[in-house]
């Protein structure tokens, strides 16, 4: 983290400096793109948990049966919390993919 901040501290080193080779352009400056090395990485974190998340949770079938049994009913509010919680989640990521392009 510390490099990332450091590295971020560096932005203000103008591009001309970059091209012309010199003494700061080997030193990880940000890219073209103009973002910092902290939002870059930021933007590959998000797009990899966004890859390994599932899209959705299935949820338990209620039946006459299984709403008689209370450790069912407490499973079935932990996963319907648990899907919201993901809808939730996906959505949070999908801003910051978009805020961090």
């Amino acid at each position: 983290m510390q490099q990332l901040e450091d590295e971020d501290e560096l932005a203000y080193v103008t591009e001309q400096a970059v091209k012309d080779g010199g003494p700061d352009s080997s030193i990880g400056l940000p890219t073209s793109d103009g973002r910092p090395a902290w939002m870059r990485t930021l933007h590959n974190s998000a797009t990899t948990w966004l890859q390994l998340l599932p899209q959705s949770l299935q949820t338990l079938k209620r039946t006459v049966e299984n709403i008689k049994d209370p450790l069912y009913r407490y499973f079935e509010r932990e996963v319907n919390f648990g899907s919201k919680l993901l809808q939730e989640v996906i959505h949070d990521l999908n801003e910051v993919v978009a805020i961090c392009q």
